[in-house]
């Protein structure tokens, strides 16, 4: 189960090889560029972009792609967003470091049309790169995409995290680093 609200963001994982629980407050991250299933990025890559802060956007087109950059109040590449200039669909979010070295690469495809007008991308692959050269992806696919109205007990459910006990590892994640809770 992977969810967030404004507050924070969690990962549970129960099945008993792995069962594992991470957590996080979003005030106590940063770029995140570490974090193999990071939230900011599946939300993201799900349609759901913050904009404003210090950070200056600017488009530019590079053959079928609309390309819209975030840069830092430095002048540093933050983000880049490729949109697919025939339908409007974004077909991947190209995350940077401090060295404008490409670190995590959100890639969107099958979108689903979930209401008139509001598609969803349906599958989901995620590729970090890791120091060394390394590279590491994880593929999502989403079976059933649909719009649902949530009433309030749903909304308690959905997206206030699960309760921890009963997993075997709790992790809190702060500015990229896991540390083990005890229960």
């Amino acid at each position: 189960m992977l969810g967030s609200n404004e507050q924070e963001f969690w990962l549970a994982i129960k099945p008993k090889e792995v069962s594992t629980y991470h957590w996080g407050l979003w005030s106590e991250q940063n770029s995140s560029e570490s974090l193999m299933i990071n939230p900011k990025t599946v939300l993201e890559a799900l349609g759901v972009v913050a904009l404003g802060g210090d950070e200056d956007w600017s488009l530019s087109n590079e053959g079928p792609f609309d390309v819209l950059t975030q840069r830092n109040n430095r002048g540093g590449i933050v983000k880049k967003v490729y949109i697919y200039s025939c339908d409007y669909q974004v077909f991947k979010i190209e995350y940077f470091n401090e060295d404008e070295q490409i670190v995590a690469v959100a890639e969107l495809y099958k979108y689903k049309e979930v209401s008139k007008g509001c598609f969803v991308p349906s599958v989901i692959r995620i590729i970090t790169h890791a120091q060394k050269g390394r590279k590491d992806s994880l593929t999502m696919t989403l079976k059933s995409v649909k719009p649902y109205k949530f009433d309030e007990k749903k909304q308690r459910i959905y997206f206030e995290p699960p309760k921890s006990k009963g997993f075997k590892h709790i992790y809190r994640i702060i500015n990229d680093n896991f540390i083990e809770q005890v229960q």
